[in-house]
């Protein structure tokens, strides 16, 4: 009788070698596993670094925002507030920022003509916060200085 036996070998060993490659692309590795969960920390650390940037900075822009208000707050109180003369005024709000007026006669030697009937004051409005840069405004205002008679040796141009 003649028998051929390596078929059904051969068919044993197929099918093992089959069961290995299918436990073998089942799951991932150790290595590969450790590699996604690197990528993803990487990941994460940027995109927590995107955020934590973009809070700093609108917290920043609000501060800066309240400062600017502050600041025009103080420029429309010379005049009603503040007396438009020269001089400097300052105080602390009551969200800590603090406040500086100077007023100052402006001399452009264009405006100052005999007679003035007004005088220019430059008025600067400063305020600085407890832990952020400060706002400067700066702004020209007239005030009436009465009728002032020309010095005796002036020209005055006609």
């Amino acid at each position: 009788m003649w028998m051929w036996i390596g078929l059904p070998d051969a068919s044993r060993s197929l099918r093992r070698l089959r069961r290995r490659r299918a436990g073998a692309n089942g799951g991932f590795t150790l290595l590969e596993v450790l590699v996604a969960f690197t990528v993803l920390a990487l990941l994460m650390t940027v995109l927590l670094r995107i955020f934590s940037d973009g809070f700093r900075g609108m917290t920043a822009a609000e501060v800066h925002a309240a400062a600017t208000l502050h600041a025009q707050t103080a420029l429309a109180s010379v005049g009603t507030e503040i007396p438009l003369d020269e001089g400097e005024w300052n105080g602390v709000y009551d969200d800590g920022f603090r406040w500086r007026v100077a007023i100052q006669p402006y001399g452009e030697p264009a405006l100052i003509v005999p007679p003035r009937t007004f005088i220019v004051y430059r008025v600067v409005a400063a305020v600085e916060g407890r832990h952020s840069g400060g706002v400067t405004l700066t702004s020209l205002r007239l005030a009436g200085a009465g009728l002032v008679q020309p010095d005796e040796g002036a020209d005055v141009a006609q």
